[in-house]
């Protein structure tokens, strides 16, 4: 094998840079463009809970991925071997997924709770349940 000229390398950094730049930018215009859409079709009030809802995911979603994106990003870089970075990717796959699973069953069982604390309507649990799910995903 031949070893990589400097010029080449920073070619390669940059191009993956502006990869992520790129899909970073486009998923910031989408969520602009989300907010006008969604007061016109939806209202003020049903708005409001969807904002609601917004929140308790966002909110959720970090203790159901447990921050392991930028841990496997930082180890698994400089990684050659290919079946130690399918290890490593699957465990954190199996983690995140057992961990999102364990969220949106908090989420499931305790949905009164939050539907009456968060949204101040205990009726809206089924929306609590769908946010759960949203999780998940």
């Amino acid at each position: 094998m031949s070893a990589m000229s400097t010029s080449e390398e920073y070619i390669g950094y940059a191009r993956d840079v502006s990869y992520v730049a790129g899909v970073q930018i486009a998923v910031s215009l989408l969520q602009f463009a989300r907010l006008p859409i969604l007061t016109k079709w939806l209202g003020a009030s049903l708005y409001g809970t969807w904002s609601l809802i917004w929140v308790t995911i966002v909110l959720a979603t970090p203790f159901a991925v447990l921050s392991l994106g930028m841990t496997v990003t930082r180890l698994l870089a400089a990684e050659k071997d290919v079946g130690r970075i399918r290890e490593g990717f699957l465990s954190v796959v199996l983690t995140v997924l057992a961990a999102g699973v364990f969220v949106s069953i908090i989420l499931i069982l305790c949905s009164d709770l939050f539907a009456s604390s968060i949204i101040g309507d205990i009726n809206s649990s089924h929306l609590v349940r769908l946010a759960s799910f949203m999780v998940l995903t």
